[in-house]
């Protein structure tokens, strides 16, 4: 079972969270979230699998380590409000194991292992004295040899905390990708035609699709609370109109996830 990268395919952004709270006296503090969720077996399935989840981030005064599935992001701008620094994920493999028969008959896809930069800003009460906006961008590029190329990402997300218990998060984002990870994921050659069954298909890079996600977190007490994740995900243009996704997939990608998490 997959970890879900909140960044692909709940669209669970590394940057949607509940506005922070208040400082605290100790430099060192952080929170973890552990749960389940679905997913669909590749970008452009219209089955779901099961996948755990995992999520948090380790502040040690404005530096921190935010984790989000098998991404990574470590900020080193002491300035409050502006973020960037190196950042890292995985781009999910694809097997046999796939549900859709025509698709487990391409040549499998290992885990990719990319790596690059971000940067976000962040503004605190804008609509009300307990929000925050946050905008941001991140480039990666392929150091596995796998797909070869690059995507990135532009996101803006917005927490709010209603009071003591609840608060809530959603963001937009939308993800590009080069032609060599298209071709990679959504591409068809003539040879994987003849021997899946599915038409032959080519591509370029540009707009993977646009994103919508949103948090729900109810806080038991000051530490434990629960966690409801949703995201909505629609592919476009080229890569929309792939076989992988037309041929027994869909454009329209949904998955979700609960979890428990815990403040310290």
């Amino acid at each position: 079972m997959r970890l879900l990268p909140m960044g692909a395919m709940l669209a669970l952004l590394p940057l949607l969270a509940s506005p922070a709270a208040a400082e605290e006296d100790k430099a060192w503090s952080g929170s973890v979230a552990l749960g389940a969720g679905m997913r669909p077996d590749y970008m452009g399935s219209k089955d779901l699998e099961a996948s755990p989840y995992i999520a948090g981030r380790i502040n040690y005064g404005a530096f921190y380590l935010d984790f989000q599935g098998e991404e990574l992001k470590l900020n080193l701008s002491p300035i409050e409000g502006l973020a960037f620094g190196p950042t890292m994920d995985v781009e999910n493999k694809r097997d046999d194991g796939v549900k859709n028969a025509k698709v487990a008959r391409l040549p499998q896809i290992d885990d990719a292992l990319v790596a690059g930069g971000f940067v976000a800003y962040s503004r605190r009460a804008v609509f009300s004295p307990k929000d925050q906006l946050t905008i941001g961008a991140s480039y990666l590029v392929d150091t596995s040899d796998t797909f070869d190329g690059a995507l990135g990402d532009v996101s803006v997300a917005y927490g709010w905390r209603v009071n003591s218990r609840w608060s809530l998060g959603a963001s937009a984002k939308v993800d590009l990708v080069d032609k060599k990870y298209a071709r990679t994921y959504f591409g068809v050659t003539p040879a994987q035609a003849a021997t899946s069954g599915l038409a032959a298909y080519d591509l370029k890079g540009g707009v993977r699709d646009v994103a919508l996600s949103a948090k729900v977190t109810y806080a038991l007490n000051e530490r434990w609370n629960l966690q409801w994740l949703g995201g909505y995900k629609r592919l476009t243009g080229d890569f929309a109109d792939s076989p992988l996704v037309k041929d027994g997939g869909s454009a329209n990608q949904f998955s979700a996830a609960v979890a428990v998490g815990y403040r310290f």
